[in-house]
């Protein structure tokens, strides 16, 4: 903490370097009404869109950042049934 407080640059070096110890994206939403990961998934990228991004950009960062949201908005839409099903 005194490092953090004292020498900004140097922390900033420090932290840099270690490894993600848990993800930083979303994997589902607790206030979702549905329980569904593909309503989460939509539910995320109108989020994305309500902060002014296209339909395209949002639902591809989306689709980027929680690939188990987006394989279960396919199957949904496409019908199909998730592997374990």
């Amino acid at each position: 903490m005194r490092l953090a407080l004292s020498d900004a640059a140097a922390f900033k070096a420090l932290i840099e370097d270690r490894p993600v110890r848990f993800a930083l994206s979303p994997t589902g939403l607790a206030d979702s009404a549905s329980g569904s990961p593909a309503a989460d998934f939509l539910a995320i990228v109108k989020a994305r869109e309500a902060e002014g991004k296209p339909y395209h950009v949002a639902l591809s960062e989306v689709s980027r950042e929680s690939p188990e949201l987006y394989k279960a908005y396919t199957a949904s839409v496409t019908g199909q049934k998730q592997e374990g099903q």
